[in-house]
């Protein structure tokens, strides 16, 4: 029969669903014959195993009424086969109602086990009482002994026989029939999951290129070419109000240490303090030039003596002081307000063209659409993986093996 299976797979046919539906075929009724005839050989054997039982029953009866050729025994040699005699015949009898009679194909192999399995323990714990009746009753003994082996022997034969019929391995077969319809359809939706994740991907794929594309032409529009030159206008501008600032900060970065002496002496104490804290924005609303007023009467204080200062720091804050005239003071105000004033005027226009905020919200949406790509991409590759992992003519193999 197993012959015929191998040939039945290694012949090659165009479609492997035709072979293995023509196979489910033959075998639906090849094993259902099986499996019919395995019953009846069950229901044979356990009349076989009724009757063992049954016979066992008699000798185990027998054994109980047997008299003693020899009566003429001591009392005590009475006593003692007495009190085995129906020792040994109990523990057979619970031994025979304990027998688990086979209903089906499954239950064959764990009745046989479960008999050798009592048989061992009933030998060990009538080892002695089957002893002391051998000096007694031998042949009643030996034949209820005989008859309970016997019980054993059809149960071997009847677990032969249902091996000799391949039983096992046809259920093992239908077992692996069964794999290979749930693979079938395991594969059948996989494969339906990994062309609908594949369309996925490709369209993911040209939602892709179309904003790249998009960001691409916006990049060469008329309105971006404009920005890009108000960006490096307004570049330019920040850099010269960061060299104008620097210079302020210096300037007032060499008075700083005589300014915080000075602080303590005059009355515009709160506007020395403003200067000191920032003076580019102290400079920016000091519309009076109060400054001017403020430092030249440092300077008197200076030349006097009164603000107690070295040489050379002296010398240094005396050259600065004489630099910073109203004419500077309005020039350097006059200026950097101009440059602000271009700065907000660039910034203003360069608010009023959208195609920044187009290309950045297109290139957020290329990043997240090639995070879901990449992540989609992983997920064929598993469901690939998957699929060359369900190999459907290894399992056909193992039925043909």
């Amino acid at each position: 029969m197993f012959e015929f299976i191998k040939k039945f797979f290694q012949e090659e046919q165009q479609e492997e669903d035709f072979s293995l539906k023509e196979f489910e075929a033959w075998f639906e009724d090849y094993s259902t014959k099986n499996i019919k005839k395995a019953i009846d050989i069950i229901e044979e054997f356990n009349k076989k195993v009724e009757t063992g039982i049954t016979e066992t029953r008699k000798k185990a009866e027998h054994l109980k009424n047997s008299e003693l050729k020899n009566s003429n025994i001591p009392e005590r040699a009475m006593q003692l086969l007495k009190g085995n005699r129906e020792s040994h015949i109990n523990k057979v009898t619970n031994f025979l109602e304990n027998i688990k009679i086979p209903r089906n194909i499954g239950d064959v192999k764990e009745s046989l086990q479960k008999f050798e399995g009592d048989l061992e323990v009933l030998t060990k714990s009538t080892q002695k009482s089957y002893m002391i009746l051998q000096e007694f009753l031998a042949n009643e003994t030996r034949d209820m002994t005989v008859s309970v082996n016997q019980i054993r022997d059809i149960l071997k034969e009847l677990n032969e026989k249902l091996k000799k019929e391949n039983v096992k391995l046809v259920r093992e077969i239908k077992k692996e029939l069964e794999n290979i319809k749930n693979s079938e359809n395991l594969k059948r939706n996989m494969k339906k999951d990994l062309t609908e994740k594949q369309e996925e991907e490709d369209r993911l794929t040209d939602a892709y290129k179309d904003i790249k594309n998009k960001i691409k032409s916006l990049e060469k529009s008329d309105d971006f070419i404009s920005l890009e030159d108000l960006k490096n206008k307004k570049q330019k501008i920040v850099e010269k109000i960061e060299a104008v600032e620097k210079n302020g900060f210096h300037i007032f970065a060499v008075l700083e240490k005589s300014l915080k002496k000075y602080q303590r002496m005059t009355l515009n104490e709160e506007l020395v303090k403003k200067y000191l804290e920032n003076p580019i924005r102290a400079l920016i609303h000091d519309d009076d030039f109060k400054i001017i007023e403020v430092l030249g009467k440092m300077k008197e204080t200076i030349e006097k003596g009164d603000l107690q200062l070295t040489d050379k720091k002296k010398e240094k804050t005396i050259g600065m002081l004489n630099s910073i005239t109203k004419e500077f003071i309005s020039n350097f105000k006059g200026d950097y307000l101009k440059l602000k004033k271009e700065l907000q005027d660039l910034v203003d226009k360069i608010n009023e063209i959208k195609v920044a905020e187009e290309i950045e919200t297109l290139k957020m949406e290329e990043i997240s659409l090639g995070k879901i790509i990449s992540k989609t991409k992983q997920e064929l590759e598993e469901l690939n993986k998957k699929l060359r992992d369900i190999d459907i003519k290894k399992i056909i193999g193992k039925i043909a093996e």
